[in-house]
């Protein structure tokens, strides 16, 4: 089980438009969502609603997985210098 962690909303926002603009080219269009786009004071997660560039789902999904895996830990890193 992961553990449940808080962040501010400035703090999220920076990391979501960070990650946001390093898959925009995979995506027709990308928006964030959630608590983030609500606007609230503290974040638990990051959410985006994508609009997929390729017809081709899988090899879309594929390739968006490489770049979550690539950035993964510059991500946490960031996160984690938070606490």
């Amino acid at each position: 089980m992961s553990q449940k962690r808080e962040m501010r909303f400035e703090e999220a926002m920076k990391i979501a438009l960070g990650f946001q603009s390093k898959i925009e080219d995979l995506c027709k269009k990308i928006e964030i969502a959630g608590s983030l786009s609500r606007k609230e004071p503290i974040v638990h997660n990051i959410d985006f609603a994508p609009i997929p560039s390729k017809q081709d789902l899988p090899k879309w999904k594929s390739l968006l997985q490489e770049r979550l895996e690539k950035n993964r830990r510059q991500i946490y890193l960031h996160w984690r210098h938070d606490l």
